[in-house]
């Protein structure tokens, strides 16, 4: 599979991904193998150190996916020292799971607002952290660059606080702050392993 990366500057194309965790009763997902291969994405990369180290929500933006998976994520995928690996795999037409450095597993969907693209990502299990009481989200954009290069950004929880309490709370802030340039933080890059 080919690399991408992040670019830098924010464009209306671009994608913003958002992260959550399933209780442990409903980790269907997180129960099958994955052919020994490791799930990754540089989105979850770019919340620092494989995990989500981020801002983590009670709630997503949607509820369910506003659009099919964008198959440019499908693959594998390598930061850009080569360092980080995740892997990208359909799981069905508005959801795909992530494996980062086999550390983490991850199911994330899009949760468009306004002319942005956001996406939820939700923790289905990551090594050597508790068992989530209830499911956890991160939100995220993405683009891609010319030259096929995954660029990633985590949405700036000063703007949107994790205490916001639901779906339509985190949609006003959004919906606020999309213009403003501090929406979101800084930006990973990743490449599609060939």
């Amino acid at each position: 599979m080919e690399g991408a990366s992040f670019p830098s500057a924010i464009d209306p194309r671009q994608s913003c991904l958002a992260i959550s965790g399933i209780p442990n009763e409903n980790r269907a997902v997180g129960r099958f193998r994955l052919s020994g291969q490791k799930l990754a994405w540089g989105i979850i990369l770019a919340a620092g150190s494989l995990g989500l180290g981020g801002c983590l929500y009670d709630v997503p933006i949607t509820a369910q996916g506003t659009r099919k998976i964008d198959d440019r994520l499908i693959g594998h995928w390598s930061s850009q020292d080569g360092k980080d690996k995740m892997q990208i795999v359909k799981l069905d037409g508005l959801n795909c799971i992530i494996l980062v450095d086999g550390k983490g597993f991850y199911r994330a969907y899009h949760s468009d607002l306004a002319d942005k693209s956001f996406m939820s990502v939700q923790i289905l299990h990551e090594d050597g952290e508790p068992e989530p009481a209830k499911s956890k989200y991160a939100y995220w954009c993405y683009s891609f660059s010319a030259d096929g290069v995954l660029h990633m950004r985590q949405v700036n929880d000063k703007l949107v606080p994790d205490s916001t309490a639901d779906e339509a709370g985190v949609q006003k802030l959004l919906k606020a702050n999309l213009q403003n340039p501090d929406l979101l933080g800084d930006e990973e890059a990743m490449s599609k392993d060939k």
